[in-house]
């Protein structure tokens, strides 16, 4: 699993304008709430799975992150096509999005939190001007991979030869 934070593997499957959107602070890339829709969808074209994501207030002076507001789908189904997998995870993905922007507790919390940040830094600014989402994304190469790792580390004795 990665968020954008491979500039190569994230500019080879987005379409550049939506990397240019993003806002990177060490090995993460965010998107804006406006920009979610858009990155899902082609990250859905490109056979990438949603791995989850993380909301935060990101300003030019640090970032305030929401955790309890994070999210991670379910992952694969052992019957489940790696393509059913991609869409049923944008899918469970949107359905958050929406149920998060829906809360008005979200909202209040959200409004709490960037005032004190507003208050200290930028008065002008409001709070969607500063909302963002870390993104991660899955390929099915890194589920075979990391099959093939579990299957390393359960059987460690195999690694070694006997004497």
């Amino acid at each position: 699993m990665f968020s954008g934070y491979d500039t190569e593997n994230c500019e080879s499957f987005l379409p550049e304008e939506l990397v240019a959107n993003a806002s990177r602070r060490g090995d993460d890339y965010a998107w804006r709430w406006k920009d979610l829709i858009h990155v899902a969808e082609e990250a859905e074209k490109q056979e990438m799975a949603s791995g989850g994501w993380r909301v935060l207030f990101r300003t030019p002076d640090g970032e305030c992150e929401l955790c309890w507001y994070s999210f991670y789908p379910e992952e694969k189904r052992d019957k489940e096509s790696w393509l059913q997998f991609v869409k049923r995870s944008w899918k469970e993905s949107r359905l958050k999005w929406r149920k998060l922007f829906a809360d008005k507790d979200f909202i209040e919390q959200g409004k709490k939190a960037f005032m004190l940040s507003r208050d200290i830094e930028a008065p002008e600014l409001h709070p969607s001007d500063v909302l963002w989402f870390v993104l991660y994304f899955k390929q099915e190469t890194s589920k075979k991979l990391y099959e093939v790792e579990k299957q390393i580390l359960s059987e460690p004795e195999d690694l070694w030869p006997v004497e």
